[in-house]
């Protein structure tokens, strides 16, 4: 691609971009949002992009796998969240709020994006879904540590599940009912367990 074909796609992406928040400025009813995967959408000022999430008080869901902002500052800035999406290494994570509104937490796998999350994990205690869109031994240790501390998950999708964050699963996840794995584990020890339990309170 020459130099100035270059050029123009880029002006075209940034023409594009601008359209895109001119929307959704116009409509302050929006309930979800996905951010297209478009590198020139990180050419935006994250003030700009958290003052327009700021101004959509019915947003639910966020979709930001294609654009790096850090989690603390999207969840701070929109605590009525119910789902993220996010891929952002960057950023300082700690926060003072718990986020009981948060219910579905979407990981783009990196491992450092998985190692700051489970910093915060304490904060996502109503979490009931966890999707880590891809998955690998070197990280398994830090997924397991996430799931480890959402005791209330239903529901994980992950491409393939190793063995830590199977032994986590079980530990932790009293409730979880779905697994969504190519080498996905029945979920009915987990529900046979519940009923055991139910049944011995009931002796």
């Amino acid at each position: 691609m020459s130099g100035m074909s270059q050029w123009y796609e880029n002006l075209e992406h940034r023409q594009i971009v601008k359209h895109f928040w001119k929307l959704i400025q116009a409509n302050a009813g929006l309930v979800r949002i996905t951010l297209p995967g478009m590198g020139t959408m990180n050419d935006l000022s994250p003030a700009f992009v958290f003052e327009t999430f700021a101004s959509l008080p019915r947003l639910q869901e966020l979709d930001l796998m294609w654009a790096v902002f850090d989690i603390p500052t999207i969840l701070n800035t929109v605590p009525q969240l119910r789902r993220l999406g996010a891929n952002s290494p960057k950023g300082r994570y700690s926060m003072n709020q718990t986020f009981v509104n948060l219910l579905s937490l979407d990981l783009q796998t990196n491992i450092r994006v998985i190692h700051k999350v489970v910093s915060l994990s304490p904060k996502f205690l109503s979490v009931k879904s966890l999707q880590i869109v891809n998955s690998s031994r070197t990280q398994d240790r830090y997924a397991a540590l996430l799931v480890g501390q959402l005791p209330n998950l239903v529901v994980i999708r992950t491409p393939t599940l190793f063995a830590d964050m199977q032994k986590a699963l079980w530990k932790h996840c009293y409730n979880l009912d779905e697994i969504h794995s190519v080498n996905a584990w029945s979920v009915d020890a987990w529900r046979r367990r519940r009923v055991e339990d139910a049944c011995g309170g009931q002796e």
